[in-house]
């Protein structure tokens, strides 16, 4: 009987002491796993305190997000290169399209010009034309073959010159600059020698003259010298022209080369520019009084 009631009072006794136990283990537990996490959260402020920032990604906007139906048009990056390839021409080719346009360009411009629209070729065909045309001109007793090149490119600059009009510049020289190829003139003699600015007479020419009749001379002036047919002209001409009331006198006809070369060097020492000088006085040797 005794061992029986000391049985009930050992078995709670156990229980309550279990019970105590077990609580004591759990509140240290939880205490522990508190530090644990407040230890880390701690570790985490000190983190970013020092520089540690993690960033978390925005959500997508609403505008981005496509539709998954639409998907199935999107290119991946390989088909993006490919395509490209395929649609994007090379720089040579960009290059061709910009020169055909330009041509173009080019072309739609000289629409109803009446031009060759090809530019480059124009002035050749059109010397070419002048070469053809001037061939019917050969019989004029002025033209020369050695200034058939001269002529078209005259002609070419002058187009709206008359063939004649072009001959007869390109034989006087002006198609060049003055005293610039110069050429001596080999027969002075002839009736139809030219004397000018580019053909040059040699400086002990002196032709053969013959002294005009006072009466056919200005008053005052002095003796007139001239070649013998030029004499018999001038002659004829006044005889003629005093039928229509008029009087005309010979004066400054004969000058020779050495005359002519020292008028210039005084007019030019006068403080007359060379270019002045040149516009109205012949240098020596270039003068038409020469031939007499």
């Amino acid at each position: 009987m005794k061992k029986f009631k000391l049985y009930n009072l050992l078995v709670p006794a156990l229980i309550s002491l279990l019970v105590l136990a077990f609580a004591s283990y759990t509140n240290t537990y939880s205490q522990n796993t508190g530090n644990f996490i407040d230890n880390i959260g701690s570790k985490f402020d000190d983190d970013d305190k020092s520089g540690l920032n993690v960033q978390l990604p925005d959500p997508t906007p609403d505008n981005d997000i496509k539709d998954p139906s639409d998907l199935s048009h999107e290119t991946l990056p390989d088909e993006i290169s490919e395509s490209q390839q395929e649609q994007e021409p090379s720089n040579a080719e960009n290059n061709d399209k910009s020169e055909k346009t330009e041509t173009s360009e080019v072309s739609n411009s000289n629409k109803g010009t009446g031009k060759n629209n090809n530019v480059d070729t124009q002035p050749d065909t059109d010397k070419q034309i002048y070469y053809e045309e001037i061939q019917a001109y050969k019989e004029l007793i002025y033209y020369k073959d050695e200034a058939l090149e001269r002529y078209i490119n005259y002609k070419a600059k002058n187009p709206d010159y008359s063939y004649e009009k072009v001959i007869t510049y390109v034989n006087a020289g002006i198609d060049q600059k003055f005293y610039e190829n110069i050429k001596i003139i080999e027969n002075g003699y002839d009736l139809t020698v030219l004397v000018n600015k580019f053909n040059k007479l040699p400086d002990n020419f002196k032709p053969d003259l013959v002294r005009l009749d006072d009466s056919h001379c200005a008053e005052g002036r002095g003796p007139q010298y001239l070649h013998k047919t030029a004499a018999d002209a001038f002659v004829k001409m006044r005889e003629d022209a005093k039928l229509l009331g008029l009087d005309i006198t010979a004066y400054g006809t004969y000058r020779s080369v050495e005359t002519q070369h020292r008028i210039w060097n005084n007019a030019v020492n006068s403080g007359r520019t060379i270019e002045d000088v040149d516009s109205l006085n012949a240098r020596g040797g270039h003068s038409e009084h020469h031939t007499g």
